[in-house]
């Protein structure tokens, strides 16, 4: 009897064929494992930011973030793991941008960005040319730019900002409840840049008429960009974006007199307002934490942040990936408690899509709200008014996390020696396999 035997080339073709369409799965696997874990250990994970050191904005920002942070880790950080900021220094130009993000990457090995170049053309120049195809989550909550919403463009950025075109459409709706007898014309001391691109859309997109700068006291004035005026030489009534007077605690910086009818347009409550208790728990950190950094809105504003970004690491869960994180904002962040009026928007296909405003004037003494809440979607030019739902504060300010972290153990060996890994998520040594 004659045996049949399969056809041994068709079989090897076959298997060769499976072989070749596994590798490529196979290292993209093992490439993305590795890369996941950069930055995180078993008792820290580590951000990075690169911004200017003596930027006012940033410094005052960047003590209110590090202020919860401290707090945090004094707590016992997230699944027992305490998160630390480390900074650099990219003087607020593109290249030092390029160099410092650079350097926090490959030599500091962070696990994510944390409001890195918070500036549009650094931060531009940081993601055309370091982040491209890096996967590396890069939280930008104090992005104004409408461009980086787009999440197809930027898959890995997660802005929770508003923009400015929102904010100059909240502006031009202010102007007409509350000026209807005036005309106002736009100023910047800056360039034609995104931000101003921006603004004159929005204007244009509502039927709001953009007049050339004048000094005409009988001509409002309007500005919106993150840039600061000389608040001094502006005629008044005076509309700005609320980042520019978000420091004025530094009476080195402003004269209170030159501040008199100046309207400032905030998504954040006023640090003024001790009924918020927001403003009262962050407060409390400004006194213990920051070395005697003064309590603005800009150290609100990076208290609340790192309040955020901390609930977005606990609910990537014990075992940390930077999808994992980047998938807990766009799934989960609608649910996150914030400081900020209405609830965030991260949004899977636009991030940062809705924002609620108001308008404070200031009185040369203080701050107080004026206006009602305005609510505007990135891409419609419909505003509405009325009141908001605020998220409740956290209890004790800290994340929640539905799981508890565990500690598991794992043997690993190498020839004959054999070491046995314990922690939340156990890695076996260089040269070392699991058993």
């Amino acid at each position: 009897m004659r045996m049949k035997f399969p056809d041994f080339k068709k079989r090897i073709s076959i298997t060769l064929l499976f072989a070749f369409l596994l590798i490529p799965s196979l290292n993209q696997a093992s490439a993305e494992e590795s890369q996941e874990i950069t930055g995180v250990t078993s008792t820290e994970i580590r951000i990075g930011a690169a911004y200017p050191q003596n930027g006012r904005f940033e410094s005052s920002f960047f003590a209110g973030a590090n202020s919860y942070f401290d707090y945090i880790n004094q707590a016992g950080g997230i699944y027992g793991r305490k998160i630390f900021l480390i900074a650099g220094d990219n003087q607020n130009l593109p290249t030092r941008s390029i160099t410092a993000t650079n350097d926090l990457i490959m030599k500091s090995r962070v696990f994510a960005l944390f409001n890195s170049s918070p500036t549009t053309p650094t931060h531009l120049a940081m993601s055309s040319n370091v982040l491209r195809n890096r996967n590396i989550p890069d939280f930008y909550p104090t992005a104004t730019y409408s461009g980086f919403r787009n999440t197809a463009k930027y898959p890995y950025l997660v802005a929770m900002g508003a923009s400015s075109m929102q904010e100059a459409r909240v502006a031009a709706n202010f102007v007409r409840d509350y000026f209807p007898e005036k005309r106002f014309t736009w100023f910047t001391n800056m360039s034609e840049g995104d931000i101003e691109v921006d603004v004159k859309n929005a204007w244009s997109g509502i039927g709001f008429t953009v007049l050339p700068f004048t000094a005409d006291s009988t001509v409002g004035t309007i500005h919106i960009s993150n840039s600061l005026p000389d608040f001094s030489r502006v005629k008044k009534p005076m509309i700005t974006s609320g980042r520019a007077t978000s420091y004025t605690s530094r009476v080195v910086v402003f004269d209170p007199k030159d501040l008199v009818d100046v309207y400032a347009i905030n998504v954040l409550p006023l640090v003024s307002d001790k009924s918020d208790e927001f403003v009262n728990f962050f407060e409390g950190l400004n006194k213990k934490y920051s070395n005697g950094a003064p309590f603005d809105s800009a150290f609100l504003e990076g208290a609340n942040s790192a309040y955020v970004f901390s609930q977005a690491l606990a609910a990537t869960g014990p075992s940390p990936t930077r999808s994992g994180l980047v998938n807990s904002f766009r799934t989960k962040g609608g649910t996150f408690s914030t400081a900020t009026y209405g609830k965030l928007d991260f949004g899977t296909g636009v991030s940062g899509g809705k924002a609620t405003f108001y308008v404070a004037k200031f009185d040369g003494a203080s701050w107080s709200r004026v206006s009602d809440f305005y609510t505007n979607e990135l891409d419609s030019n419909l505003v509405s008014k009325g009141s908001v739902s605020r998220t409740a504060l956290l209890p004790n300010g800290l994340p929640i996390m539905n799981a508890k972290a565990s500690n598991s153990s794992i043997s690993c060996v190498k020839g004959k020696a054999t070491k046995v890994v314990t922690g939340s998520n156990p890695k076996c040594p260089t040269g070392y396999k699991k058993k």
